[in-house]
């Protein structure tokens, strides 16, 4: 199986862990000033070093996963980092550049390039990443078991009896613990399988951090066009606050008409601070799944957001084949089955006796002296329990649980069918809600623009205007709303479907795993 770089659809490596901040010197070259090199040297010199490799680990454990600077950095790297701080003063607490992250994001940033800088340094990916490592490790210890454990054991007599016809006063002997080849061989194989589903689980969690961020770069994408509107309402807002005075100057109005528009200035405003509070919120959200400082400015491309997201999907397209060949979780279930059929083997393998051999001396208290002249004789002991009652059980045991999880298979194969359907359902229904507001909006537009032509003819005031553009402004925002649920059906689909994950995961490497 490749390695994890490989399954990305871009040349930045996901970084799963960091490295040590500095390096140590040697300690060794100053025992050797002054003459020989005495005992109570090399022991002061041996603690140091012992000293330093504890200490080792903690300064790793301090550099974040991504690569990026802290505060546990040389002296060094910080000056690199910050040439500005070698003016600071000498008791002045360290600073790091948060505002530079490990992989670059190229600005204006679109809907890809967010993609690719999540996928090199997200947050998000590093345990499921670092589960991959534990596991290969895993394999390791299975694979080591191949080679039997062998143990040194020894046993001394204070007093024996006076026939021992052995001189020495000890037995001395080598052996191995209980040994089965067979069970180490579906070891392996379990832990070659544990290893694809912790790669599969990797894939899943890098496939809902891309639609995490379509998400936001939808809702950031409606909140640009949204922000529009807001601006002609505040517009609009003014000019019938400065009319509302001016007839109120004029004797024509009453100051009851200036503290209704003056209110209406105070509501656009408040939607204007809603609207900056949640773009903030979307991007500070946005800035966590890509691992970008939050302190860092990000300009983003939200031209055609919802083409670059969607990225032409066809639903209507894809095939229930299509959605069990896609799914992760469908593929790990069917690992979870291959694991579970080899616990039913392993239940059988228990059957068969285990097996334990060494070499042993002369016990120490045997009346008979060795007659060969052999030191040390060998041996075979082979274990078999006679519990076959209770190893029958685990036997029918294991069957039922590979029965469970078949059970389990099906019912995610008709869970994944039936959201796929339910969201189509979904944007069949986003398309009839943004159809009724786009004839609505049509609508408001037609009585603005007969409230106009009856206002320039002397026909009505020039409230009539701020209320027709009132409903106007509603039903441009109405569409806006619309649109960005059916954006989501669509992303949805496009998640369901494996589209989204196949357009930035090598399928190549991800077959031949």
């Amino acid at each position: 199986m490749g390695g994890i770089d490989e399954l990305l659809g871009t040349d930045t490596p996901l970084p799963l862990s960091g490295k040590p901040a500095s390096r140590f010197g040697q300690p060794g070259a100053q025992g050797r000033r002054g003459g020989a090199f005495r005992p109570g040297q090399g022991l002061f010199f041996l603690a140091l070093v012992a000293a330093l490799l504890a200490f080792q680990p903690m300064t790793a454990m301090a550099v974040d996963p991504a690569g990026r600077y802290t505060k546990d950095k040389t002296k060094s790297e910080s000056r690199q980092v910050a040439p500005a701080e070698k003016s600071a003063p000498a008791d002045a607490a360290p600073k790091t550049n948060v505002t530079e992250t490990a992989t670059p994001l190229r600005s204006p940033a679109n809907f890809d390039e967010c993609v690719r800088v999540a996928l090199a340094q997200s947050p998000l990916l590093v345990k499921s990443s670092i589960d991959i490592e534990t596991k290969r490790l895993d394999l390791g210890d299975a694979y080591s078991s191949y080679i039997p454990t062998l143990s040194i054991n020894t046993t001394y007599y204070f007093n024996r009896p006076s026939s021992s016809a052995r001189k020495e006063p000890y037995t001395l002997s080598f052996s191995t613990g209980l040994w089965n080849p067979v069970m180490t061989i579906f070891e392996v194989q379990a832990r070659k399988d544990m290893i694809n589903i912790a790669v599969l689980s990797h894939l899943q969690v890098i496939s809902e951090g891309i639609k995490r961020v379509g998400y936001n770069f939808l809702q950031l994408g409606m909140m640009e066009e949204q922000a529009s509107i807001i601006k002609e309402k505040s517009d609009m807002a003014d000019q019938l606050l400065e009319y509302a005075q001016t007839r109120s100057s004029l004797g024509q109005g009453t100051d009851l008409d200036v503290r209704i528009a003056e209110s209406k200035i105070t509501l656009v405003k408040a939607e204007a601070d809603k609207l900056r509070n949640t773009r903030l919120m979307l991007m500070d959200d946005l800035k966590f799944i890509l691992g970008v400082p939050f302190i860092q400015k990000v300009d983003l491309d939200l031209d055609a957001a919802r083409s670059q997201v969607v990225a032409g999907f066809d639903p209507y397209a894809v095939t229930g084949e299509v959605l069990r060949e896609n799914s992760y979780e469908l593929k790990i279930q069917e690992y979870n089955k291959a694991l579970q059929r080899k616990n039913i083997t392993v239940s059988y393998i228990k059957f068969i006796p285990t097996f334990n051999f060494g070499f042993q001396s002369v016990d120490a208290l045997s009346d008979t002296a060795s007659q060969s002249g052999l030191p040390l004789y060998p041996y075979v002991t082979a274990s078999l329990p006679l519990d076959w009652w209770t190893k029958s059980r685990d036997v029918n045991r294991q069957y039922k649980k590979l029965g469970q999880i078949e059970s389990e298979a099906r019912a995610k194969e008709f869970k994944l069918v039936s959201d796929f359907q339910r969201t189509m359902a979904s944007l069949a229904t986003a398309d009839a809600d943004v159809r009724y507001a786009v004839a609505r909006r049509d609508l408001a537009q037609l009585k603005l623009q007969q409230t106009q032509f009856r206002f320039e003819t002397g026909q009505t005031e020039f409230d009539s205007i701020v209320a027709a553009m009132d409903e106007y402004l509603a039903a441009k925002q109405e569409v806006l709303f619309k649109e960005l649920s059916k954006s989501q059906a669509l992303l949805d689909l496009r998640f369901l479907s494996g589209n989204l994950q196949r357009a930035y995961i090598n399928v190549a490497v991800q077959e031949n795993m």
